[in-house]
């Protein structure tokens, strides 16, 4: 009888660090949000017509893909947006604004995607790759 305990016991010893070490793996994961606070907004920058990514105070970086290619939106461009809870939030609208003559006028509005977490040294790269809109 003495014998089954043990096994048990090895069985049960054996598992719980494979256990434990897939949920601390899980916590460091961050998943995609679906809203950020405006007022921690530290830098937006158009990355090409279907990528946003936005910095944030506290060191976090978001990059945003639209579910579909904005027209008018590309490096540099500038758009609006409206929210009504100072959070800017995957179902949100942006206008893209076009900058010439006699100030600014909406070329067009686009979705939002989901705010997806990214890493300083894969925005670093993102920034350095040339992005062609299309």
């Amino acid at each position: 009888m003495m014998g089954w305990f043990k096994q048990s016991v090895y069985l049960v010893l054996a598992l719980l660090p494979v256990s434990i070490s897939v949920s601390v793996a899980d916590e460091l994961e961050e998943k995609p949000v679906r809203c950020i606070n405006l007022n921690q907004i530290k830098e937006v920058k158009v990355l090409n017509n279907q990528q946003i990514l936005f910095r944030m105070t506290g060191g976090k970086n978001y990059i945003n893909v639209l579910p579909h290619k904005c027209f008018g939106l590309r490096r540099n461009q500038p758009f609006m947006y409206r929210v009504s809870n100072n959070r800017l939030c995957d179902l949100d609208i942006i206008t893209v604004l076009d900058q010439g003559g006699f100030g600014m006028r909406p070329l067009g509005s686009c979705g939002l995607g989901t705010f997806d977490p990214m890493l300083d040294d894969d925005v670093q790269t993102l920034k350095n790759t040339k992005v062609v809109d299309e």
